[in-house]
Parts: structure tokens; C-alpha cells; sequence
């Protein structure tokens, strides 16, 4: 499919084009295929009974005027009217070339002669006159821009041609000698894939005239004809169309192909040549018995005429031997412009980042920092807690498994931790729930884990005593799972130690179970007094509050970014009602 704006004898309609292989016509189709197309709203200034122009930027603004007006309309790329120029009220635009959507090339004629005027937009509102350039003797009867938008070629009726260097800030007169009688061509045109190759059609034959500008190196440009009907044809060229140029994925530029129409003469009226090899054969194509008045490619592929009639006649240029296809509309067709195809710009989604890995999000899709982090293994379970939980399954042992649980350690623990083994960086927060014991085989303890952010170092995982029994408990207002340790009732854990060192009583390996910084101090018994909870339960208090503001952040900043698109879209509305309103009280008052 291909947006285009059809020009009609006295108004404007957009539509898009399918590709000639997905119509429904057939070689023996009578009636054509009509187009389904949007009519385009004209000011209420533009004159009844005048054929429109128009012509399109790179970024599909397009800017409307007719022949002799004071006034050129721009509209974006929704077609809507959000500017205008005035071009004088002596001047009056003849031709138009737009440089970008926010220089525009307007050729006036007045009293005075032509001129050759570079309007450009002042903070995206008013345009102004920023530049009035040299133009040659006579009046202008060519203008054409090339595909950088750095060149810009004027003709005019007594045969000169003049070039403009954007870059360089140069005039460059070319001598075209004996080779062009008359004035230049309207017809004049830059190659969109040879920036500085300009075509030109002879006045007298059907001939074309390749002029390569001269680079540094060069005094003055080189000049070919191509005949591509041969020496002998007669007629004149009434059109030439470039196919675009588009750049694979390997940096090759591919298109350029040159069509050129040809009215007299005898045989067909379509040639077609590429600019890059001119001595090759040119390749004529056949749209039948029907009087052509233009051309345009579509894309690289398909080529459209435009008839007497006023009707489209696509032809699949990679099935030659296919016939054209016809398409019509409500209106005839008097002119066609291809609009371009621009990259669609997503809008920001709501939804958190999908991601592989394991990092958490909280419910309002807050990333944690602790994504990055890697997660250690799951350290082995010694041989001799498998071996005492098999002989002794009288005792309610639950193992925990590991879990992809962040946990954030005591400071005091991780400084003991480190004092104790430079080697090992853990840390974590350790709380005991039980009464202190006498016995010397302390049983390790879990270190409770949270889902308060890690900043100290990488999450460890937990595994249970072979003397204790773990319970889950979840709490309506707790932030995570955290595992509570219970202490057996003195009875059984007097009996169980008497039991285990009556097996082994002169072995006891149950110090290679305790966590590194217990291994130092057998006996000693680490617990949290209550000045130490208190810090604890401070600090927790404090994580969830930075928690619930990070939060906050978060949501604002996803709350602004859907936002954003509408503010902007409500601006641009809010614009465009307040010219529109400008303009019907300017048309109110009469002037």
C-alpha cells in the first residue's frame, strides 16, 4: 500500500494505492477499480474553479497554493492546516520546492521580474523571508532540488541554467552551448541516486541530456545524450519520473531507474533507463492504446501513468508482460503525489520491562537494584546431617529449601563475619527466637530472610538445623516470607542430647553445621538484647520507607510518560483551534 494525495481539477483527496498484483482487475477487465479516498479541506480563502498545487516534504508536510497566489498553505502529516506564508502582496508564487518542513524555496514573479525567495519558520509559528537569491536573466521556467537537499538547480526561458550550493554558499553558472536551444525544460530534475547528476529533456527531440556537475577537481560539467527511442524517433519528452532510492542492509543504495514519456513518433510511449550505465539499451514498456500524460513510480517496483482520461494505469514493472492495471476515483485525476513512508514512534507502555533474569518488581512494577546481582549456589549439606536425620527420625525436622529471596544481614553480624574470614562476604540479619541453652552441641541457627533491599553484598540461602523444626508463618501486614525458628521443649532436647552422645561419645562434628562466625566461639551464644531489636525493627521501619517513596517515584515517573503524548497532542489541537479561530474572526470582520 502507497499514501498518495490526488490532485483533482478543483480539489484535493488522499487515499492509498494497493500493489498492482493484490487488485481484483484482469487483463480483460472493462471498468476500472475505484479508489476509496478522503477528501482534503481547502481554505476558505483558496479561489473556486482553480486547480490546486501541492507538494510534499521529507517529513509528509505538504504546502498548498495555486499559480499566481499571494498565499502558500502548510499542512502536517495528518492533513491539517497549521500555518501559512505570505509571499507578498506584489509577489506571487509560481513554483515551489520545499528544502524541509521548515524551509520552504518559493519562485515569485512581479512587475519587477522573477525572484527566487528562501522562506524558513521562526519558533515553529510565523515564517519569514530569510534570503533572496540571484536568479538568472528572464523568467524562471525550471526548479529542482536534489536528493541531500544541498543543490539547487534554476532555468530559465532564454537557456541558462544556474546551480546553488547550499553547503558551499556558491553560484555555479553551467554552459549547456549548442546542445539546448531555447528555454530549459521544466522538465529539469536531479538523479535521487547520483546527487549531482541533473536530467534534462530537449526541446526539439526525443533526447535526454545527463549533466554531471564538476566537483573540486573538474572546470566544468559533463554533458551526455542518451536517446533511448533511437537516432531516428521523432516526438518531444512530456515527463520523466525517478524511481526512490532505497539502502539494503548492506550499505547498497538500490533504484534511481529513470522513466520517460514520450508523446509522437510511432511505437511505445514508456522507456525506461538507468542513469548509472547509459550506454545500455533502454527497455520500453507497453500501457497500450491509451493516451498517457504522466508518470510516477509508486515504489521501486510499480510505475503509474496518469491517462486523458483521468485515471491511474499501474504497471508491475517485474511482470512486463502483464497488463496495467486501472484505477479511478469519484473525481479525475489531474496530478499525483507519493507521500513518504516514516518510522512509527511506539508509545511509552505502562507494563515493567520484561526480563530473563531474576529480578523482583514490586506490585507497581518498581525494578529493585538487586537484579544485577549474582545468586550464589546452594552450599552442600554435610554428610553427617544426612546420616543423624536418618537415625533419628523421631525428630520433627523440616529442611528449607533454598529460596531466590533477597536477604539483608545485622551490621553486627556482618562485622563479626568479617573479623572472622576475609575470604567470604556475606551478609545478612540473623533473629532468634528461643531462650538461650546450656549444651554444648548449640544447634545452628536461620537467619530470617526479608525483601528489604541488599546494598551489602550477594543473597545467601538458608538451610535449617537438624535440631529445630521451621515454620512459615504469613502475616497480613509482613513484607515477605520469613521462616521463624522454635525452640523444642527442654525435656526432648535433654533427651535427644543424651541420646547423641551416647552413639558418639567421643565425636562431635555438629560445629561444622554453624554458620562461619559461630565456629570461632563454641561456646558462646550470640543473642540480640532488646536495645538491639530496637535498632533492628528502626531500621526495618526505615527500608520500608525508602521502599514506599522509590516506589512513589516510580510511579510518577510512568504516570508522566503516558501523559506526555497527550499533553503534547492537546497542545498541538489547542493550536490549531486558536488559528482557526483567528481566522474566522479575521473573516468576520472582512479583511
Amino acid at each position: 500500500m502507497t499514501s498518495v494525495i490526488l490532485i483533482h481539477p478543483t480539489s484535493l483527496s488522499s487515499t492509498t494505492i494497493p500493489k498492482p498484483h493484490s487488485t481484483s482487475s484482469t487483463p480483460t477487465s472493462t471498468s476500472p477499480n475505484l479508489l476509496n479516498s478522503t477528501s482534503i479541506a481547502l481554505p476558505t480563502r483558496f479561489p473556486k474553479d482553480t486547480q490546486p498545487q501541492i507538494v510534499t516534504s521529507s517529513e509528509n508536510h505538504s504546502f498548498l497554493y495555486h499559480l499566481g497566489s499571494h498565499t502558500i498553505w502548510e499542512y502536517d502529516e495528518r492533513q491539517r492546516r497549521v500555518s501559512e506564508i505570505g509571499v507578498g502582496n506584489k509577489d506571487r508564487a509560481q513554483k515551489v520546492v520545499c528544502l524541509s518542513k521548515d524551509v520552504v524555496l518559493v519562485c515569485t514573479t512581479s512587475g519587477n521580474g522573477d525572484g527566487l525567495k528562501v522562506m524558513e519558520k521562526v519558533d515553529g509559528r510565523g515564517w519569514k523571508c530569510i534570503n533572496t537569491l540571484e536568479v538568472p536573466d528572464g523568467a524562471i521556467t525550471a526548479l529542482a532540488v536534489n536528493s541531500t537537499l544541498t543543490l539547487v538547480a534554476v532555468g530559465s526561458e532564454h537557456g541558462e541554467l544556474v546551480v546553488y550550493d547550499r553547503e558551499k554558499g556558491s553560484r555555479m553558472v553551467v554552459p549547456l552551448g549548442k546542445r539546448l536551444s531555447g528555454p530549459v525544460s521544466p522538465l529539469l530534475k536531479f538523479s535521487p541516486s547520483l546527487s549531482s547528476t541533473l536530467v534534462l529533456p530537449s526541446t526539439t527531440s526525443p533526447a535526454l541530456l545527463r549533466l554531471t556537475l564538476p566537483n573540486g577537481t573538474e572546470s566544468q560539467a559533463d554533458i551526455r545524450e542518451i536517446r533511448p527511442y533511437g537516432a531516428a524517433a521523432r516526438g518531444e519528452i512530456t515527463d520523466v519520473a525517478f524511481s526512490p532510492v532505497a539502502e539494503s542492509a548492506d550499505g547498497v543504495k538500490k533504484g534511481g531507474l529513470c522513466a520517460i514519456l514520450r508523446q509522437g513518433g510511432v511505437g511505445q510511449m514508456v522507456a525506461l533507463v538507468g542513469l548509472d550505465n547509459p550506454d545500455s539499451a533502454a527497455k520500453l514498456v507497453s500501457f497500450g492504446e491509451v493516451g498517457l500524460e504522466s508518470l510516477i513510480f509508486l515504489d521501486g517496483a510499480t510505475l503509474a501513468a496518469r491517462s486523458s482520461k483521468g485515471t491511474l494505469l499501474l504497471k508491475d514493472l517485474r511482470a512486463l508482460s502483464k497488463a496495467p492495471v486501472e484505477m479511478s476515483c469519484g473525481e479525475p485525476i489531474a496530478g499525483t503525489r507519493v507521500l513518504p513512508t516514516l518510522p512509527r514512534v511506539p508509545r511509552p507502555s505502562l507494563a515493567p520491562p520484561s526480563t530473563t533474569s531474576s529480578r523482583r518488581a514490586t506490585i507497581l512494577g518498581e525494578n529493585r537494584n538487586t537484579s544485577n546481582m549474582a545468586t550464589p549456589s546452594a552450599p552442600p549439606v554435610p554428610r553427617i546431617a544426612e546420616e543423624k536425620i536418618k537415625e533419628s527420625p523421631k525428630s520433627a525436622v523440616d529442611v528449607q529449601k533454598p529460596q531466590e529471596k533477597k536477604v539483608v544481614w545485622n551490621e553486627d553480624e556482618r562485622e563479626r563475619i568479617h573479623a572472622t574470614s576475609a575470604a567470604q562476604t556475606t551478609s545478612g540479619r540473623t533473629r532468634i527466637v528461643s531462650a538461650p541453652t546450656t549444651t554444648h552441641n548449640q544447634p545452628p541457627r536461620a537467619p530470617r530472610q526479608s525483601n528489604s533491599r541488599s546494598t551489602s553484598g550477594p543473597p545467601v540461602r538458608t538451610i535449617a538445623s537438624d535440631a529445630h523444626r521451621t515454620q512459615l508463618l504469613h502475616g497480613g501486614g509482613a513484607r515477605g516470607t520469613t521462616p521463624i525458628v522454635e525452640e523444642d521443649e527442654e525435656e526432648e532436647e535433654t533427651a535427644s542430647s543424651h541420646h547423641g552422645r551416647e552413639e558418639e561419645p567421643s565425636v562431635d562434628l555438629t560445629w561444622a553445621l554453624k554458620p562461619v562466625g559461630e565456629r570461632g566461639s563454641r561456646g558462646a551464644s550470640p543473642k540480640l538484647s532488646d536495645a538491639e531489636k530496637m535498632e533492628e525493627m528502626r531500621r526495618e521501619i526505615g527500608n520500608l520507607q525508602l521502599d514506599m517513596l522509590r516506589m512513589g517515584r516510580s510511579l510518577r515517573n510512568e504516570i508522566r510518560k503516558a501523559v506526555q503524548p497527550l499533553l503534547e497532542e492537546v497542545k498541538e489541537n489547542r493550536e490549531v483551534i486558536e488559528r482557526q479561530r483567528r481566522e474566522i474572526e479575521r473573516l468576520r470582520r472582512g479583511y
